[in-house]
């Protein structure tokens, strides 16, 4: 969360501030859906009073996340996503020492070129996801009790930290595209080649159609967690709709 502490000290601060170089001072909060509702009530005198040569640029996923009273004082643009070959050319011009897994990286980032720095500097997240990739190749070969206790599990874990959970469903989506770029002919397009063997004998196992409904269950149970339903509910879902006993070796 995005405490009033850093509306009132850094954002306040700055806006009061002439620029040094330019004509504008120029901050920019990520995430400006995290702000607690003492930081935004701070945040709209800051809006109203705020110099004209100072900018405040908000970085949110959805306007639906941001409440109206700041969207009413802010002008809107939307931001597309960068076609993944685009992101690869950069990293190999930035990292030209590092031209493995880059385009995987670029696929990870979902069109975002800071996202792709994040995942090159920081190798761990490149290794759970591929965790999460084995786990969830393991967790085909179980029956439905076993997968109701990865449900739980990941109850649980909500509970105590959710990105790590919402990572790993991030992960599940990824997975399950990977079979439709395969089921569609588009073997080029998948994002976790590492596991390409596994995923293409799931691929031709399942239809289409049961992987498009997976998808879009996937892409609304991380909504509906943001609303506080009870997060059991969602992965006990989740679980009956993945397919059952299937023989994968994970490598």
């Amino acid at each position: 969360m995005i405490s009033i502490c850093v509306v009132r000290d850094l954002i306040l601060g700055k806006s009061q501030i002439k620029p040094f170089y330019g004509n504008y001072q120029v901050i920019i909060v990520e995430d400006s859906h995290l702000l607690r509702k003492e930081s935004i009530d701070h945040l709209l005198k800051i809006l109203e009073e705020g110099s004209p040569n100072f900018l405040l640029i908000l970085l949110v996923q959805s306007l639906d996340f941001l409440p109206l009273t700041i969207k009413s004082r802010c002008q809107s643009y939307k931001l597309f996503p960068l076609p993944s070959k685009n992101i690869e050319k950069l990293l190999e011009m930035t990292y030209p020492e590092k031209t493995e897994k880059l385009s995987t990286i670029a696929k990870l980032s979902q069109g975002c070129f800071g996202k792709a720095i994040n995942i090159i500097e920081n190798p761990i997240i490149l290794d759970n996801q591929n965790q999460t990739i084995e786990r969830i190749l393991n967790l085909l070969k179980n029956p439905l009790s076993k997968q109701l206790q990865y449900s739980n599990e990941l109850s649980g874990q909500y509970k105590k930290n959710k990105d790590s959970v919402k990572n790993e469903l991030d992960c599940w989506s990824n997975w399950c595209r990977d079979i439709l770029m395969i089921q569609t002919n588009q073997d080029h397009q998948i994002i976790y080649s590492k596991y390409f063997d596994e995923t293409k004998k799931i691929a031709s196992i399942i239809p289409i159609s049961k992987t498009l409904i997976l998808l879009n269950y996937l892409s609304s149970s991380k909504k509906t967690l943001d609303m506080n339903v009870n997060p059991l509910i969602i992965f006990d879902i989740l679980v009956k709709q993945i397919p059952k006993n299937i023989q994968v070796n994970p490598n």
